[in-house]
């Protein structure tokens, strides 16, 4: 698609290594192709009130991050065998890949970061080789600490984020699309933003088309995702989980 200079919309992970991505993507800025990433939490609309609140010092200013993502693989795809599918693979699938969206929040919310600590494992309950859980510490650039731990082994699912502030504290639901606040008195405000699940997909599709018609740029463009996959390797390698490619490359960087 690059070659033929067409706009490209890549799914999450990017990839699952470096490898010679980088020289890729400068590339594709060299002819002028854009090439975007899918990470659809950046349309979510409590997702971007929070952004938004945040930025205007709603909440003073904010100094940890708590994420929070756990579901049932077994129920994802119905009918289909999860333990044959890439998300049983070791190398390219388990929870960090698949959960990858909260890591990218972190970043979309607070900016750049590095990966400090991991600890992923295998419950046992799935029967996969992959890691079914882990849980991750991130030193943002702007001082935000923050934590993401995911898991696809637990039978009652949640999803949500709490951002600490000096000022008042938030939380966002991404399964219910619910933003709640508090402000420095401990007085609660609760917004429901309605909707379903599929408009934060063709918010999605209406960013890229904007962005591959030059009206816009897009709302995560490959090179920001190539950063925040470096981070993601280095913190699978924290975790002791095995890369997918014996070159050091992804995690030095």
């Amino acid at each position: 698609a690059l070659v033929a200079g067409r706009p490209t919309l890549v799914e999450k992970p990017l990839s699952d290594r470096v490898g010679n991505l980088a020289a890729l993507l400068s590339e594709a800025e060299r002819r002028g192709v854009m090439v975007a990433v899918a990470q659809n939490l950046r349309f979510h609309p409590a997702v971007n009130a929070a952004k938004t609140m945040i930025a205007e010092g709603a909440i003073g200013q904010p100094v940890a991050a708590v994420a929070i993502g756990v579901s049932h693989l077994p129920g994802w795809r119905p009918g289909k065998d999860y333990r044959v599918n890439y998300a049983a693979d070791p190398k390219s699938g388990g929870a960090i890949f698949d959960w990858i969206h909260e890591i990218d929040l972190m970043a979309y919310l607070f900016g750049p970061f590095e990966g400090v600590a991991a600890a992923a494992g295998r419950s046992g309950a799935l029967e996969i080789s992959a890691e079914d859980t882990a849980t991750m510490a991130l030193r943002h650039h702007s001082g935000v600490a923050s934590t993401v731990m995911v898991s696809y082994a637990g039978r009652s699912a949640k999803r949500t984020t709490d951002i600490f502030g000096t000022d008042g504290r938030l939380e966002i639901d991404i399964s219910a699309r619910r933003l709640r606040t508090w402000n420095r008195d401990s007085l609660e405000t609760v917004r429901d933003f309605g909707g379903r699940h599929g408009d934060d997909y063709e918010a999605e599709l209406s960013d890229f088309l904007a962005a591959a018609t030059g009206k816009a740029r897009p709302r995560c463009a490959a090179m920001e995702a190539l950063g925040i996959l470096r981070q993601v390797l280095r913190l699978r390698a924290l975790a002791g989980l095995p890369a997918a490619e014996s070159s050091s490359e992804n995690m030095n960087d």
